[in-house]
């Protein structure tokens, strides 16, 4: 006869989520790294996108450039959103992406805050999913532009 594992039952398992979203409420981020995990705490395993939008938010703001967040915690924050349905945030992330964090260079480029392939995948994957066509064709039309636009100006900079 088969037992099921005592620390796999559902009661278990809630208990561990809300002591996880507790300690992580305690403490506070001090780098990309430590942001970018808690981020996938809350997305992951305590399914929470409000407190994950909080914390993203509230890394955005941060003065100090090494704190913000980058290329890997959106895709984190956009992961969350695939899973849980949120079209809506996902879409203003991508949004805040290409305009607030285009506008500060080194954020944009060199700290890593631009959109990869991986962002464009993930929204497009979530617009799919919440069949908004329209939206679908932005994303890929603004995916290819920004490609052409990369490739153009790399190839400016090789003949200047």
């Amino acid at each position: 006869m088969f037992k099921s594992c005592p620390l796999t039952s559902p009661i278990i398992i809630s208990f561990h989520c809300f002591l996880f979203t507790r300690i992580v409420t305690l403490l506070s981020y001090r780098c990309i790294f430590q942001g970018t995990s808690m981020l996938r705490g809350y997305v992951e395993c305590a399914r929470d996108l409000g407190k994950a939008k909080d914390l993203l938010q509230r890394m955005e703001k941060e003065k100090i450039l090494a704190s913000r967040p980058n290329v890997r915690t959106a895709n984190t924050f956009l992961r969350g959103c695939l899973i849980l349905g949120s079209v809506n945030d996902a879409e203003a992330l991508l949004e805040r992406m290409t305009t607030k964090w285009a506008e500060q260079e080194e954020w944009y480029t060199t700290h890593g805050g631009k959109p990869d392939a991986s962002t464009y995948e993930l929204v497009v994957s979530l617009l799919c999913q919440a069949l908004r066509s329209a939206s679908i064709c932005r994303g890929i039309l603004f995916f290819f532009l920004s490609k052409s636009s990369c490739a153009r100006a790399k190839a400016q900079g090789e003949k200047g």
